[in-house]
């Protein structure tokens, strides 16, 4: 699309869709929280260097939905798009 093309984001290959695991991360819901960590750290790498957005969707997972380890890897993750 000739509009999309004048977008800096599109010409620096740096356009970004929300992640989702059951759900888009930018939906009404708890997910929403996993959401702004992640534009956080897609908008601002360099301030959050220790921060990996896999551990922190199991800490979510074993906070909120009172989950373990095992179900997040095996039924969450795998369902995960867009994180990379």
């Amino acid at each position: 699309d000739p509009a999309w093309a004048q977008i800096d984001a599109v010409k620096n290959g740096r356009l970004r869709a929300m992640p989702s695991d059951f759900h888009s991360w930018d939906q009404p819901g708890a997910s929403w929280i996993l959401g702004l960590q992640w534009l956080a750290l897609t908008w601002h790498e360099e301030r959050f260097p220790n921060v990996d957005m896999r551990e922190e969707l199991v800490n979510f997972y074993q906070d909120f939905f009172f989950q373990d380890r095992s179900f997040v890897e095996e039924n969450v993750l795998s369902r995960l798009n867009g994180l990379d």
